[in-house]
């Protein structure tokens, strides 16, 4: 806007009628393509080994654009290598929900990566980042043959530590005996189970289950079991929750399914909802942004709406 017309703009303010502004606000515009023209590679669907990336892919300037130039620089470099390219998807980054949302959804509005707007964010975190895209990474040539062998050892090491874990179950009036914290009712736990909770750390558990305490020297692979397994009980709720979806995809949505009276709906999910009026519950978990915990949300809706109309009809 014109520094005339913000001076305007402000003085129309109650109280800023006189006020004079010593430095006016600026604008950036620029030109950007349309990025559905794009492949998930960011290369452009119209001229062969051309890639964009960046504001002119209708993003911010910032790490939106970073992340592609990472995507658009290694595939460009696939491409002439002849390597298999770099696709990243939406279960596996961060990036990859953004090169979707863009290449499928396109943007009106510079495009920000929000964490809302991944469906399994629980499992996308900076500490396990190496290990969710160690295969794809190594296949397009990203990694040396150092960083791959570190990436191994380290799955190696959590996994041996988690089995070591897992298996150490004892009764909970011995490990409440042991640990000196009262733990939840139950007639037991694994050793796993317990460093879940955020009271327990992996140096207390290490007093009393041997070949695990060698991690503390390693605090990076300690502090990634410990979160690993604070996750585990989300995680695997999680996953039950996908497979009922999935086993019941093929449920309508009511039309008359009021969406802004469902509680644990958040209100970005309602609005996709509002928005995309899918017809049934395999469309809404497609929809970008739909959460696990939402289509759940949505799923015991459609129940309980589908469950009240025959009782209705029943008494009718």
């Amino acid at each position: 806007m014109p520094a005339e017309y913000q001076q305007q703009l402000v003085n129309t303010i109650v109280g800023l009628e006189e006020a004079k502004i010593t430095q006016p606000g600026y604008g950036v515009e620029y030109d950007y393509i349309d990025p559905r023209q794009l492949k998930q590679t960011l290369e452009t669907k119209l001229i062969h080994s051309l890639y964009f990336a960046g504001q002119i892919n209708g993003t911010t300037g910032y790490e939106e654009a970073a992340a592609q130039g990472l995507v658009a620089g290694v595939n460009a470099a696939c491409s002439v290598l002849d390597c298999p390219p770099l696709l990243l998807n939406r279960t596996d980054s961060y990036i990859g929900v953004l090169i979707d949302d863009l290449t499928t959804l396109g943007t009106k509005e510079p495009y920000r990566m929000f964490t809302g707007r991944a469906e399994f964010r629980m499992s996308l975190r900076p500490d396990n980042a190496d290990i969710r895209l160690l295969d794809k990474g190594k296949a397009s040539g990203c990694l040396s043959k150092e960083r791959i062998d570190q990436v191994h050892h380290n799955m190696a090491t959590l996994d041996r530590a988690k089995e070591i874990l897992q298996n150490d179950v004892r009764k909970n009036s011995k490990w409440i005996a042991l640990l000196g914290h009262s733990l939840p009712q139950h007639k037991s736990f694994s050793a796993y189970r317990l460093l879940s909770l955020s009271r327990i750390s992996l140096e207390d558990i290490s007093k009393h289950v041997k070949d695990v305490g060698h991690l503390l020297e390693t605090p990076q692979l300690a502090n990634r079991l410990k979160i690993d397994a604070e996750y585990s009980l989300y995680l695997e709720k999680q996953e039950a929750c996908m497979a009922e979806i999935n086993r019941e995809a093929a449920l309508i949505i009511p039309d008359d399914l009021d969406l802004f009276s469902l509680e644990g709906l958040s209100n970005e999910c309602r609005e996709i909802l509002e928005q995309a009026k899918p017809g049934n519950l395999a469309a809404a978990s497609r929809l970008p942004g739909m959460t696990p915990s939402a289509l759940f949300v949505l799923l015991g809706a459609i129940k309980t709406s589908k469950f009240t109309k025959i009782v209705q009809s029943t008494i009718r």
